[in-house]
């Protein structure tokens, strides 16, 4: 990382100007990270470009530092922050420096897309993170309520015989994707990796290595983990998937945080009770619509890839939380929306586990589990079932499987 001598030359350069949504995201997502000293040094610079050309007249370092009223350490310190989270890049030739400022992520990009929730939360305490969280959360529009009737642009407009192409020099301003944060994780052997699991199942092996790569980093996973957690990560559809992927390392970070990390045992219930509940939460949901409410409008299939998508419990919970909701409303699917209010209360009562939920469908009277404790054992015996659908399949567990 070259140091810069206070006499030399600095230019600043942008290919765009910073938003309101933008300054939102530096002061609620960035500044908790790398503090307000880095965030104020970044807007400082940003405010130094001339808007027209969105670069900097010639200056010189000192200047800068001036500007800025702090020392040369002090701007160094933040100048490192910034381009580790991918707000700036720093160019030398000779002893002339550009300084390129990037435009945040947007608030989309950096909860969902990143590994910087985990120091974002981290940083503000999960209280105060889900605040900041719920700041940027927005309505949905549940479009399977709804006709799309817009026109397209050729119902509008006429085509165009077009003499001969033209072209535009120079740069337009606009907004550059923010490719996001750098990890070079140089203690994982990812071609190691790749000779221990089915490359195959990978349908993009640069954001397969990315996110394999930066989840080892951040979590400190070894090989061993990552294979595993790899192969827990096949979708319906038999490819690896990085979202699976991302909730599985999650996961796992909280059970070993948890010191409960122990062989999965089998509940103390019935067999027949057990064979259900396997039964159901390995299913694919078409499979049960197909065997139990045929004629379902397809929009359904839809709908349950978004749910598997946009909520963040695993796969066989929400296997089991979809049948349940479908038996209670006769076999009509709700919105994601309705899921995602029915599963926020799931995960604040405990009922996260695939033991946990099956438990509380069926109706079984228990103590309230314990909020997103991780549950992998049940000593409490079941002992009274209350609703009616459980009732009918505990009666014909055979028939139930078979229809299945």
């Amino acid at each position: 990382m070259a140091s810069i001598d206070k006499l030399d030359k600095v230019n600043i350069y942008s290919s765009s100007l910073l938003s309101i949504d933008d300054y939102t995201s530096l002061t609620l997502l960035y500044s908790p990270v790398v503090g307000p000293r880095a965030i104020s040094v970044y807007q400082t610079l940003y405010s130094i470009i001339n808007r027209q050309t969105l670069t900097s007249d010639n200056l010189v370092y000192i200047n800068i530092l001036d500007l800025l009223a702090i020392d040369d350490d002090t701007f160094y310190d933040s100048r490192l922050k910034l381009e580790a989270l991918g707000l700036m890049e720093t160019f030398n030739k000779d002893n002339e420096y550009v300084f390129l400022l990037k435009q945040p992520l947007t608030p989309k990009q950096f909860l969902l897309d990143s590994v910087f929730p985990i120091y974002l939360k981290e940083a503000l305490g999960e209280e105060m993170f889900d605040f900041v969280v719920d700041k940027f959360k927005i309505a949905q529009l549940d479009r399977l309520l709804y006709q799309n009737v817009s026109v397209t642009f050729d119902q509008v407009f006429q085509s165009r015989d077009i003499d001969k192409p033209f072209k535009i020099d120079g740069f337009i301003m606009g907004r550059k994707p923010n490719s996001s944060v750098t990890i070079k994780n140089h203690t994982f052997d990812f071609n190691s990796f790749m000779k221990r699991i089915d490359d195959r199942l990978i349908s993009n092996l640069a954001e397969a290595r990315k996110v394999i790569t930066n989840i080892s980093f951040i979590y400190g996973y070894d090989s061993d983990v990552m294979v595993t957690l790899f192969e827990q990560s096949i979708n319906t559809a038999g490819m690896f998937d990085t979202k699976i992927l991302k909730r599985k390392a999650d996961l796992y970070n909280k059970h070993l945080n948890a010191g409960k990390i122990k062989a999965i045992e089998k509940p103390n219930m019935s067999d027949e009770e057990y064979q259900m509940m396997n039964l159901i939460a390995n299913a694919s949901m078409k499979d049960i619509l197909d065997s139990n409410w045929p004629g379902y409008p397809k929009e359904y299939l839809k709908t349950i890839n978004q749910i598997y998508d946009a909520i963040d419990l695993e796969r066989d919970v929400l296997n089991i939380m979809m049948f349940y909701v479908l038996k209670q409303k006769g076999g009509v699917l709700p919105s994601l929306a309705y899921f995602k209010t029915v599963a926020e209360s799931w995960k604040n009562d405990g009922y996260d586990t695939r033991e946990s939920a099956w438990r509380y469908v069926r109706g079984f009277k228990e103590d309230k589990a314990t909020p997103k404790e991780y549950k992998n054992t049940y000593t409490k015996p079941l002992t009274k079932k209350t609703n009616e659908f459980t009732e009918e399949y505990i009666k014909n567990l055979d028939e139930g499987v078979k229809k299945l």
